[in-house]
């Protein structure tokens, strides 16, 4: 029900109010897939690698990218897989290093 909702509010409101964030990118995405909203497939895939660049305002919480991460395979999301190893390579590695 939390999908549906989500993908109605991407429908029906105006854009400039209604953002993608780590809070609702699951729901949004699992909402896409159910009922086939192509448009918000490309803004989901566009937000999530949008996350990927070095923008310090868009770091998100590892437990966000773990939870993606097995999300991806079994909905058949290719593009979480292709963005997650480079992001925790990225944003967690290096802190490690250090």
């Amino acid at each position: 029900l939390a999908a549906a909702v989500q993908v109605l509010r991407y429908l029906f409101e105006p854009p400039a109010s209604f953002a993608i964030s780590h809070h609702n990118f699951l729901p949004l995405l699992e909402g896409a897939l159910f009922l086939a909203v192509e448009s918000l497939l490309v803004d989901c895939e566009r937000w999530f690698r949008t996350v990927r660049s070095r923008n310090p305002s868009m770091v998100v919480p590892l437990d966000f990218i773990i939870e993606a991460w097995y999300f991806a395979p079994k909905h058949g999301v290719t593009f979480v897989e292709d963005v997650c190893p480079g992001y925790l390579a990225q944003n967690f590695g290096t802190s490690y290093l250090q």
